[in-house]
């Protein structure tokens, strides 16, 4: 149950487990807003901490496909991670308890498919934030690379971990 959400937020639309959020420049596709601070379910309140913040960075040099430089932003963002901390520290017991908010932006953003984008994260509740952004630099088009144009598509990504504790 979400509490509160983003009061910059313009129109949300739950479809069964997801939930579409629309928002200045911004998609959220995905389960929980990040200023959800607190859920209170059967009388147990719990708290939702960061626990990581990790950032990367993805490129589409051949191909002009946003989708895959954000998917590449964030593999990248999480490549060389190893949350041991979510079991020891926070007390997870399942790696699938982890609440994951992607936020990317890549230049083309109504064009990211978030179901390619997620499919990255192995475990978590994900959601993804996609915003304008990141860069568009002239390259060559190459037409056995099936090229579109000359342009190569730079994404940022910041993939945060969030784990609830009950106070």
């Amino acid at each position: 149950m979400v509490v509160s959400i983003d009061k910059r937020i313009s129109i949300a639309v739950r479809l069964g487990d997801n939930c579409i959020v629309l928002r200045k420049s911004a998609i959220l596709f995905g389960g929980f807003a990040k200023d959800c601070k607190q859920i209170s379910t059967k009388g147990v309140t719990v708290a939702r901490k960061c626990f990581i913040i990790e950032m990367g960075m993805g490129i589409d040099q051949h191909g002009q496909e946003p989708t895959v430089a954000a998917a590449r932003a964030v593999r990248n963002a999480i490549a060389n991670n190893a949350l041991l901390g979510v079991w020891e520290v926070a007390g997870l017991t399942d790696p699938n308890q982890m609440i994951v908010e992607v936020k990317v932006a890549v230049p083309y953003p109504e064009q990211v498919r978030p179901d390619e984008v997620l499919a990255v994260l192995p475990f978590g509740s994900k959601t993804l934030i996609v915003e304008q952004g990141g860069m568009v630099v002239a390259g060559r088009a190459i037409a056995s690379l099936n090229d579109k144009n000359d342009e190569m598509l730079i994404a940022v990504a910041a993939v945060t971990v969030f784990v609830d504790t009950q106070d």
